[in-house]
């Protein structure tokens, strides 16, 4: 047998599978709809098949909802209620991080890219920023380096949560100014460094 490990609330979770089939990095469009159910983020086309996407956090707040909702209370902590906005060009990821954001407490505002949310930033009190990095009309680094240039926002915590994985990438964000380089759908780290810089 074969354990994929993952975190949960603080702890660790070990699912058990007999096979694997196959390890694929992959860009190809996530349908989050036709199959989309508990334990299921959705599905995508893969050598021919229908490939089923499992919710892993998912899978453990069904079995086991005490462990997340320790996770949950740990996550808001003092800052609960502070307003996240969340800048991603694709709906599958913009509904994974705006339910966790929101299942932690916070009150999540939307963005397609850099020119939608600098209008946000200008229309409402914002706490943190979330953002992709490849995005159309204004990418995630340039809507850092405005916001690093507007003395109204410039202490305002950036942490890119993005695909784009590799040294050089998170160089290039520092360089723009982003606090911190996080991978997509790492919801574990992701809260813990939203608490991090809430608080800080």
């Amino acid at each position: 047998c074969y354990v994929v490990v993952f975190p949960v609330g603080g702890k660790e979770v070990g699912i058990v599978m007999s096979e694997i089939v196959d390890i694929l990095d992959t860009i190809e469009k996530v349908d989050d709809i036709t199959h989309r159910q508990p334990g299921i983020l959705g599905s995508m086309i893969i050598f021919d098949r229908i490939t089923l996407l499992v919710d892993l956090y998912g899978v453990v707040t069904s079995v086991m909802p005490e462990w997340t909702d320790v996770a949950v209370q740990t996550a808001v902590g003092d800052e609960g209620g502070a307003n996240i906005l969340i800048v991603e060009d694709s709906k599958f990821f913009m509904n994974q991080i705006t339910d966790f954001v929101s299942d932690a407490g916070y009150t999540p505002f939307q963005a397609e890219d850099g020119v939608e949310a600098l209008q946000v930033l200008e229309e409402q009190s914002i706490h943190l920023v979330l953002t992709d990095i490849e995005m159309p009309n204004m990418d995630g680094l340039e809507l850092t380096r405005q916001i690093r240039a507007d003395e109204r926002w410039a202490g305002l915590p950036v942490i890119a949560v993005t695909s784009v994985a590799g040294e050089a990438a998170e160089q290039r964000g520092q360089e723009a100014g982003v606090d911190e380089y996080l991978i997509k759908l790492d919801r574990e780290q992701i809260l813990a460094s939203m608490k991090k810089y809430l608080l800080e």
